[in-house]
């Protein structure tokens, strides 16, 4: 009963039909974060896509043993880079998924208002791509996988933009 009357005289009325005052624009008050927002993203994206990868790559190994490939078999398979295998083509969609997220939340935590962020996470993620498929992939494939890696997270960057600008004030 206290905390009520202390709160009637603090900031409500006596008309329990009116809005209490409130300042609910948060954007003045936040900061931007763009280091924190590009390694968070590259996290989200390089070991998103790992961990999917993993997954993925356990659930077709229990799939292929089950259905009576040997060790070798198997082998071969994981190790050929097809891209047209069935297990390749979710692991690619994997990947471009875990870059579009990745973008999309480089904006959000960034509060970005352009590219900017999402160039540098985006290159980023392209050259790590490179450097750690050098020795598996030809150089065709490198630069699809790594050039759709990029692509993505603009994309994701530039949804998150939209609905950014969409949600937000004038003034912001």
């Amino acid at each position: 009963m206290r905390m009520l009357a202390m709160r009637r005289d603090d900031k409500m009325t006596d008309n329990p039909y009116q809005s209490p005052d409130a300042n609910v624009d948060k954007t003045a008050d936040q900061k931007r974060r763009p280091i924190r927002a590009i390694l968070i993203s590259f996290v989200v994206d390089v070991g998103g896509t790992f961990l999917g990868i993993a997954v993925m790559a356990i659930i077709y190994v229990g799939i292929l043993t089950y259905s009576g490939k040997t060790r070798s078999e198997i082998d071969h398979l994981l190790s050929t880079s097809d891209p047209t295998t069935l297990f390749n083509i979710l692991v690619a969609l994997w990947g471009v998924l875990m870059s579009f997220i990745g973008g999309f939340i480089c904006v959000r935590i960034a509060r970005a208002r352009d590219y900017n962020y999402p160039i540098v996470l985006a290159s980023l993620v392209f050259i790590f791509g490179i450097v750690t498929s050098w020795a598996a992939l030809e150089i065709y494939e490198i630069l699809l996988w790594s050039t759709l890696s990029f692509g993505a997270t603009m994309l994701g960057a530039q949804r998150a933009l939209g609905s950014q600008l969409a949600s937000t004030p004038e003034e912001y």
